[in-house]
């Protein structure tokens, strides 16, 4: 990855009994199937190839 992401923490709040198909449409899998109302996601970045190796 040559830049890093802009964001690193996501936050999926719903304010109804169930997502809308039109959130689920969007939502990755696992997401679209939970019934919490709050679910927080971190992305960790790492570069875990060394670039002076060749194959």
């Amino acid at each position: 990855m040559g830049k890093s992401p802009e964001v690193d923490i996501l936050l999926f709040q719903r304010e109804t009994l169930k997502w809308t198909i039109e959130q689920q449409e969007r939502l990755p899998d696992g997401i679209r199937q939970s019934d919490a109302r709050s679910i927080l996601l971190e992305f960790k970045y790492t570069e875990s190839v060394d670039k002076s190796i060749r194959g």
